[in-house]
């Protein structure tokens, strides 16, 4: 590939239905290296990136009569494209293009996928007060519905054309790998655009999102009775600046009525929005996606269950849900990554496995960190089956000793 088609020339004719194309810069990056850790690739290994290359893409655009502008960037290497396209999500508010998913990108990179990422037009601060409302008593809603939905459909769009302006033809296949708000993200695409994602990696998905918050502030709640309880930022913002529409609301004294009241209301407003918990992803399989999802069961932000409760439900409506969608509980990790347990590194391998050639996983391995400090290879199985361990196997065999018991 030349470096001389990156260039503004080159994207000329990327365009966006519903949306005016404010300005297209392009950066052509040589030399670039990074060590990029699994911690934030969630679903790949560690790797070192050597003297990379890539075109830079900035796209900025907004909704008109929405008042948003909001900036799009592409990464496509410059050589050894492997014909993927693999988007990367964003954490708490933000919707992505900051640290550290920039290094999760840089891995896309030194893989050889092209990758995206947006803003939602929101920016990249982990604080809510500067979009959440147009004034005191109205919320932005267009700025929440770019987050929740709207921009990751944007993405898709812009990323592909991008791509096939460059390359001379789109991707091959199209993947997703976030966790937390990129692990909602992720399941968003898979209920509200089945088509635009072959394979989709969520991890710790923020699901249940008028739910999970509410009940994030409940030991502060609680706390309360017996002294001062110190709430959880991001979902003080939430109750605060979305459901009351008031920046200076008193979350410290609130009564028991009133905190049923907010959880309530929030739901009532925002379910349709940003819950992402429509268990119906029956165009999602036959459109011929995958999703395989994970949790860590000791996530101390969001409670694991809240992911089987959504399989569970997927399931009830579609029974054949293994098919497709594959959850995966990780003993001793923390909240996308951290503790006992290290992350499931080769779940993204599996999921391209499973959708390109159509090899479902029925395990995948991770290293677990005993007691006494000894590292242990060990499997993950797909929920509701459960690993089980030979007691009679020399445990220096590593995954050799553990099965999958049970049914799918």
């Amino acid at each position: 590939m030349s470096a001389l088609s990156c260039a503004p020339a080159t994207f000329g004719n990327v365009s966006l239905f519903g949306a005016e194309i404010l300005s297209l810069q392009t950066n052509l990056v040589t030399n670039y290296t990074i060590s990029v850790p699994s911690s934030v690739r969630f679903t790949q290994p560690s790797i070192e990136v050597q003297n990379a290359s890539f075109c830079n893409i900035t796209v900025i655009y907004t909704h008109p009569g929405q008042g948003d502008i909001i900036t799009f960037e592409s990464w496509l290497p410059a050589e050894g494209w492997n014909g993927r396209l693999q988007a990367v999500g964003g954490g708490g508010w933000v919707a992505g293009r900051s640290d550290p998913f920039y290094n999760a990108m840089g891995g896309a990179v030194g893989d050889g996928y092209a990758t995206i990422t947006t803003d939602a037009g929101l920016g990249n601060s982990l604080d809510a007060s500067s979009w959440a409302l147009l004034s005191p008593g109205n919320v932005n809603l267009y700025n929440l519905q770019n987050l929740a939905s709207v921009s990751l459909d944007d993405g898709a769009i812009i990323g592909k054309s991008l791509i096939k302006s460059y390359y001379g033809r789109g991707p091959d296949y199209s993947y997703w790998n976030g966790c937390s708000q990129g692990g909602r993200q992720g399941l968003m695409l898979a209920q509200r655009y089945p088509t635009q994602y072959d394979g989709i990696a969520a991890g710790a998905p923020g699901i249940q999102w008028t739910d999970f918050f509410p009940s994030m502030l409940w030991p502060q709640q609680f706390m309360n009775m017996i002294g001062q309880g110190v709430p959880l930022s991001i979902a003080a913002q939430w109750l605060s600046l979305l459901v009351a529409r008031d920046p200076g609301y008193d979350l410290f004294n609130l009564s028991h009525v009133e905190f049923d009241w907010l959880a309530h209301q929030g739901r009532q407003r925002y379910n349709s929005i940003i819950g992402t918990d429509d268990p119906d992803l029956s165009a999602f399989r036959d459109a011929g996606g995958k999703l395989m999802t994970f949790h860590g069961l000791v996530d101390e932000l969001l409670p694991p269950k809240g992911s089987v409760k959504y399989y569970n439900r997927v399931s009830d409506l579609i029974p054949e849900v293994h098919d497709f969608y594959r959850h995966f509980e990780v003993p001793g990790m923390g909240h996308c990554s951290g503790g006992r347990s290290g992350e499931p590194t080769s779940l993204f391998d599996q999921l391209r496995a499973w959708v390109e050639n159509g090899t479902a996983p029925d395990h995948t391995p991770v290293k677990v960190t005993t007691p006494k400090g000894d590292v242990q290879d060990r499997v993950l199985c797909p929920y509701p089956q459960k690993a089980v361990v030979d007691p009679t196997c020399d445990r220096a065999l590593g995954t050799q000793c553990w099965s999958c018991g049970g049914n799918l």
